[in-house]
């Protein structure tokens, strides 16, 4: 459907001599005119007589065509007044922004005072309606959401990086580690997941991860496990074997048999569970396959059974013989 208006152009006219009249008005050869024209104007030629000109039809209250226009303005004025306009209002925004920031450093002090109201102080300096100032607001930058990287979420970013398999692997072999009772830190761990399980993390990340999976690094003061060491199981048949020979013999023996067992009952920091501790883990954590554990500590390092002997013939002379273990 062709619009009911259209824009024409006399040549005979002041200034432009564009005007918006009705389409019907056109004759069948100006509409030709109109039809070609690129602009979508008609040109019309009415001659040099003032009767000959064609009256300008207004358009419409509400059409589009309808323009607000002041004596003596044209495009560059409205151009003008609309970028004065704009400056204008970012100049009251950021006045506005200054009192309001001035507001917030007096704090609880503002509220007796001129400044405990931004909007009629911002009235009362810039001489200006509260209409204008709520537009200016509107053009305040919103602040953002504060983003706070506490070392929590580093740590729980961090273990996104594994996948449930690799978690349980990296678990497993902290596991296996604590059954042989062998201490371990950051880059020796690293190294051995790195060799064995391909681990293409850096040892910051895992020791992230680690903090993660509820693991601290922290005083051992007992030990995690108790295993089968055949060295000690050999060498207290050693000791019996030389008991029997020392009573055949009529020795008269005085001994004390040190039991208590090392490494981890030592003070030695290592990585441990923060939720639990592994004598708990020995005992309840596999039903099916229980681990002996120990449940206080102990200052001692190693264990050893000291021997001392004498025999009657010679009463006063006494034989001392000490069995050490080796460090687990």
């Amino acid at each position: 459907m062709l619009p009911p208006l259209v824009k024409v152009r006399y040549t005979n006219s002041w200034g432009n001599g564009s005007r918006v009249i009705q389409r019907d008005k056109l004759t069948l050869e100006q509409l030709q005119l109109l039809d070609k024209n690129e602009m979508g104007i008609a040109v019309i030629n009415n001659g040099d007589n003032c009767e000959t000109q064609t009256e300008p039809e207004k358009p419409p209250p509400n059409h589009p065509f309808r323009q607000r226009r002041s004596s003596g303005e044209n495009d560059y004025t409205r151009c003008y007044k609309v970028c004065w306009r704009s400056s204008r209002l970012t100049n009251f925004t950021k006045r506005y922004q200054k009192l309001e920031n001035l507001k917030k450093q007096m704090g609880n002090l503002a509220r007796e005072t001129i400044f405990g109201s931004v909007m009629k102080l911002a009235r009362a300096m810039f001489g200006v309606s509260e209409s204008t100032l709520t537009k200016a607001k509107q053009f305040l930058p919103k602040a953002k959401d504060r983003h706070v990287d506490t070392r929590k979420l580093r740590n729980s970013t961090a273990l996104k990086l594994l996948s449930e398999e690799k978690k349980q692997i990296i678990l497993d072999h902290i596991d296996k580690c604590h059954e042989e009772d062998a201490n371990f830190s950051i880059s020796t761990l690293h190294a051995d997941l790195e060799h064995q399980y391909g681990y293409s993390y850096s040892p910051s990340t895992l020791y992230r991860q680690l903090r993660a999976l509820r693991l601290s690094f922290k005083l051992k003061q007992y030990n995690p496990f108790a295993t089968f060491r055949k060295d000690i199981i050999e060498w207290r048949r050693k000791y019996l074997k030389l008991m029997d020979k020392l009573r055949l013999e009529g020795a008269f023996i005085c001994y004390y048999d040190e039991t208590w067992i090392s490494h981890g009952m030592t003070k030695i920091r290592g990585w441990n569970h923060v939720d639990t501790n592994p004598y708990l883990i020995a005992h309840w954590g596999n039903l099916n396959n229980p681990r002996p554990g120990f449940p206080a500590a102990s200052d001692k390092g190693q264990r050893a059974i000291v021997l001392d002997y004498g025999i009657p013939d010679s009463a006063g002379i006494h034989r001392y013989c000490c069995f050490q273990a080796a460090r687990f």
